[in-house]
């Protein structure tokens, strides 16, 4: 599992100009699955971003986390994560899971994101 993390005031996912997603303050996910990844994997990126100390205090310390400002998540599938780049101009994907158990992984990601809130 891959994943980026971008701390955001606004995000949102424009597909054939129509908003699909979108978020206030919080973090904009993008998540990729690599062969061999488990719930397990998803348990662990879901504490770690909901204790993820990125969110400036009053003091403009980062020292608060996503449940600290209450705040939001867009998570974005994108498979490109698990990309080989290290030979070549043509990327590999091989390493990217399946779509279906990608998919079925994905999935299982936002139900617990949602039984936690």
């Amino acid at each position: 599992m891959k994943a980026i993390v971008q701390r955001v005031h606004s995000s949102s996912v424009i597909i054939d100009d129509t908003i699909h997603a979108s978020i206030h303050r919080g973090m904009n996910v993008l998540i990729g699955y690599c062969q061999g990844d488990d719930t397990g994997k998803n348990e662990w990126l879901i504490d770690k971003l909901l204790g993820l100390r990125i969110f400036p205090d009053e003091y403009g310390k980062m020292n608060l986390s996503l449940n600290d400002i209450s705040g939001e998540l867009l998570i974005i599938p994108n498979f490109t994560l698990c990309a080989q780049n290290d030979k070549g101009l043509r990327p590999s994907f091989v390493h990217a899971e399946d779509p279906i158990k990608a998919k079925v992984l994905f999935e299982h990601f936002n139900s617990r994101l949602l039984k936690i809130q």
